[in-house]
């Protein structure tokens, strides 16, 4: 038996909700997860898309019982269903094996699409501050001699 759970990620700066299942125990290892991502690696994940805002937070939507993470995701997919203008998920958490539904573009609302234009501005500019601040394009390229 998993015991998962349903949460979205939220921010006062936005009506964009991102949501995901995890089965970890506490959500806010989740969220700190999410977090270290985001620092290490940029915006390679949907999550990100939230947590460009230092508000952001983890909120549980539903905790749920299964037997596979298969049935997590189908039970993700369903609250994803709910808010198909409010997400930033750029992909479906379950596609009922059907290939055409596992298509990056599933969720191309006008309303998620003006929030990307605008998430993509804001990420250029926190990530070129970042980069100055560090020093240019050179920070952790320091080689060392052994």
């Amino acid at each position: 038996m998993i015991e998962g759970k349903i949460y979205k990620l939220v921010s006062k700066n936005t009506d964009m909700i991102y949501i995901g299942s995890t089965k970890t125990k506490y959500l806010k290892n989740r969220l700190n997860h999410n977090k270290h991502e985001y620092y290490t690696k940029g915006k390679e994940k949907d999550s990100h898309k939230l947590l460009i805002w230092d508000d952001a937070e983890i909120i549980l939507l539903e905790k749920y019982n299964c037997n596979s993470l298969k049935e997590l995701r189908m039970r993700e997919q369903e609250w994803l269903d709910k808010y198909p203008d409010y997400i930033v998920n750029s992909r479906r958490a379950y596609s009922g094996g059907d290939k055409r539904l596992t298509d990056r573009r599933f969720n191309k609302t006008p309303k998620r699409i003006a929030y990307m234009k605008e998430w993509n501005k804001k990420w250029d500019r926190v990530r070129s501050d970042w980069i100055s601040s560090m020093g240019g394009w050179n920070y952790g390229l320091t080689l060392i001699k052994v």
